[in-house]
């Protein structure tokens, strides 16, 4: 027990100054809020990709049925709202309003990513170089931002039309395929926390690959847990929160998973190597 103790007080010692350093809370607020600024943009230039489609009001409506079956009532609500609306505002300025959208999403969202990309600058920073890497930081930013982007809209364009073709196969191949979309979604997690963990900062932080691999699977994890404790009949928590508020809330988990990561991580390997060389 008192190994254990001391263990744990060593742990936090090497973590104490790096995490007043990056503030994960604090820094999570910043990725969160900009993140949800670039979801509604993202919707409609989702939404204008499947206008390109004969069948587009068909896969909306799986996509629909999908959501109301898997997220909170209301959460699931506030989702279909934006989608509808979007298609609704596509018809007449399809052009403008895809331009304008793509444009706020990649400013919003770059500033999400470099909420995370400034955490892991403070994070081993003495505070005497605060331009390091700027060009650099900011250009991985908004490449990890386009790269999200697309891969979110080729995603959701596959599972909206791969829903149809997985209904009609037995149970025991469904549940293969979904297996596979959570392997996917975690590869892809893991290659864009990776590229920030390895490029986003002045540094490459300690054991980038495997702290991406650990946060990627924690948040995938979260996430299912969360849509375990919030279902769709308890609409309780929804009303006190709000959609929109929990958007916010998973968005500040997965702000904070992902700076407080490296720092979790960097502290371990220390005190590791400070027991192995006694």
């Amino acid at each position: 027990m008192r190994a254990t103790l001391r263990f744990v007080t060593e742990w936090y010692g090497y973590a104490s100054l790096p995490l007043r350093r990056a503030d994960p809370l604090l820094m999570g607020a910043a990725f969160a809020y900009n993140a949800l600024f670039a979801l509604v943009p993202l919707s409609l230039a989702f939404v204008s990709m499947l206008t390109m489609f004969d069948s587009t009001l068909q896969m909306l409506d799986r996509l629909y049925a999908f959501a109301e079956e898997t997220l909170p009532e209301d959460l699931a609500n506030f989702l279909i709202r934006i989608m509808t609306d979007s298609v609704d505002a596509l018809n007449s300025n399809r052009v403008v309003i895809v331009l304008v959208t793509t444009i706020v999403a990649l400013w919003s969202g770059s500033r999400a990513v470099y909420a995370i990309q400034k955490a892991l600058r403070l994070m081993e920073s003495t505070g005497e170089d605060v331009s390091a890497g700027y060009i650099r930081m900011r250009t991985t930013a908004v490449l990890v931002t386009i790269g999200a982007g697309v891969a979110v809209i080729v995603g959701y364009v596959l599972f909206i039309v791969g829903l149809g073709i997985v209904d009609k196969l037995g149970r025991s191949v469904q549940i293969l395929v979904q297996l596979g979309m959570v392997t996917l979604t975690v590869v892809w997690l893991f290659a864009l926390i990776y590229v920030v963990y390895r490029w986003g900062a002045p540094e490459p932080i300690v054991w980038p690959a495997t702290t991406a691999i650990l946060v990627a699977v924690l948040i995938a994890a979260g996430t299912a847990a969360a849509l375990k404790v919030f279902p769709t009949d308890v609409v309780g928590s929804v009303a006190v929160f709000g959609s929109i508020g929990l958007v916010l809330l998973w968005l500040y988990g997965v702000g904070i998973v992902v700076v407080g990561g490296p720092i979790v991580v960097a502290s371990l390997i220390k005190v590791l190597e400070t027991k192995s060389r006694r």
